[in-house]
């Protein structure tokens, strides 16, 4: 089972998991982020945020990442019971993922997948693979709800769980949408959570999430300016490089 806890220094999540666990969020992620993947389509950029987080956690589970060992509660009387002759303790893979990032993904990828699956039930839908059924749809839905649950779980061990509970109803009844969304604006959430100090962190990260749940007046007003850059140059609001982001080269985590 997917499992997701806060960094030491609350700089992002460590998601944990075994190969299978990483192996069939990947492709749920894969499956949700299913569209044609050029700056045309409507959900390009989020896809892409989906994508760099499925990449981080294909990483982890070829062995890129970290690795640990934990008792799996086999013993020598039952490995003698079955003749067997087993490891006591399973392989667990981990990632670690920026907050900001990792809360804009689990709160789009429902979304993403829920398009995939309406876009390939209809008719002369060419660009669809088709052979996504319902049943695969469900089993992507499971997968996806219990990343999401462990993220805002671990949202909840920083802020607390009354905060976490304000920032999710949020989430829940906002009427706004992913679609086309201006995701270098979750660029300029990672770096301004970077810079925080780390005692401000826990305020910092409940404000950045409520800026990602619901979509403030700067998050319009930076996506205004990339339309009338994409206009000037003949371009999309993707094609806009932000020489401002200022990731530093390592993360403390």
């Amino acid at each position: 089972m997917i499992q997701a806890k806060p960094t030491e220094k609350l700089t992002g999540v460590t998601i944990q998991g075994d190969y299978d666990d990483f192996y069939q969020l990947t492709e749920a992620f894969h499956n949700a982020a299913g569209f044609e993947q050029v700056p045309k389509d409507p959900y390009y950029s989020v896809a892409m945020r989906v994508l760099g987080v499925c990449y981080d956690i294909r990483k982890a589970y070829q062995g890129d990442r970290e690795v640990t060992l934990k008792d799996n509660g086999m013993h020598e009387e039952i490995m003698k019971y079955h003749s067997l002759i087993t490891p006591k303790e399973n392989v667990y893979y981990s990632v670690n993922i920026l907050f900001p990032e990792v809360l804009f993904a689990a709160m789009s990828v429902r979304e993403l997948l829920q398009t995939v699956h309406t876009r390939t039930g209809r008719k002369n839908e060419e660009m669809w693979d088709r052979t996504y059924s319902q049943a695969m749809y469900m089993r992507d839905k499971a997968v996806i709800d219990m990343f999401c649950a462990g993220i805002w779980e671990a949202f909840s061990d920083v802020v607390g769980n009354e905060e976490a509970d304000k920032v999710i109803r949020l989430f829940q009844r906002t009427d706004e949408s992913y679609y086309q969304y201006a995701s270098l604006y979750v660029d300029r959430l990672n770096v301004e959570y970077l810079k925080a100090d780390v005692k401000k962190r826990t305020d910092k990260l409940r404000n950045i999430a409520k800026r990602i749940a619901k979509k403030p007046d700067a998050y319009y007003k930076m996506e205004a300016e990339l339309k009338y850059w994409a206009k000037e140059h003949n371009a999309t609001i993707h094609d806009a490089a932000d020489d401002s982001a200022g990731y530093p080269e390592e993360i403390e985590w």
